[in-house]
């Protein structure tokens, strides 16, 4: 793959995980290049950008929600190729708190955030890596 004019191999992809209520969580429902899809709020790291400053700017840019991130919980060990391009995703997710309680639910740039019973978590997740976030949180 050329790698002339910043273009890289890699996309780097930061997802915040918010439970509420020890019963819901809040996913990003979006549209994208003619695709529909449900993913945990978050998305790509911009060169010189830390990863929990990307998480933050991700949501605040996308709902208008500020967010502090916890704990890491996950990254990417395998290999998964992008749906939309030739690029190696690779995607880390951070616990996050939101600042406050919105209302849901909370229009975004790209869609809507709603909430989502834990128990319905693998129902409606569709990207790959997500669906493997959201295998181990069922453990939770």
């Amino acid at each position: 793959m050329n790698l002339s004019a910043g273009h890289s191999v890699f996309n780097i992809r930061v997802y915040g995980i918010c439970l509420l209520q020890d019963r819901y969580f809040v996913l990003s429902e979006e549209k994208y290049q003619q695709s529909e899809f449900v993913k945990f709020p978050g998305g790509g790291l911009e060169y010189g950008e830390g990863l929990k400053d990307a998480l933050i700017r991700e949501w605040k840019e996308e709902s208008g929600l500020e967010v502090e991130v916890l704990d890491h919980f996950y990254t990417t060990d395998y290999f998964q190729k992008s749906m939309f391009d030739d690029r190696q995703v690779i995607s880390i997710y951070y616990w996050v708190r939101i600042a406050g309680m919105p209302e849901f639910p909370v229009l975004t740039d790209t869609g809507s955030l709603i909430l989502c019973p834990k128990e319905r978590l693998l129902d409606v997740l569709q990207l790959p890596i997500d669906r493997k976030v959201g295998e181990a949180l069922s453990y939770i």
